[in-house]
């Protein structure tokens, strides 16, 4: 059975968290640096 907001294969051991506006965009920030853009357009 699904609960309102869950999908229904995600563990209940799972739990949301809050962050705010900065530190959310810090987190995307971050990610964004885990791509090697020269890689992705050059792989020789």
């Amino acid at each position: 059975m699904q609960k309102e907001g869950k999908h229904i294969n995600q563990s209940s051991l799972i739990k949301g968290f809050t962050i705010s506006d900065e530190q959310k965009e810090d987190l995307i920030t971050f990610l964004h640096t885990l791509t090697d853009q020269l890689f992705l357009r050059d792989r020789e």
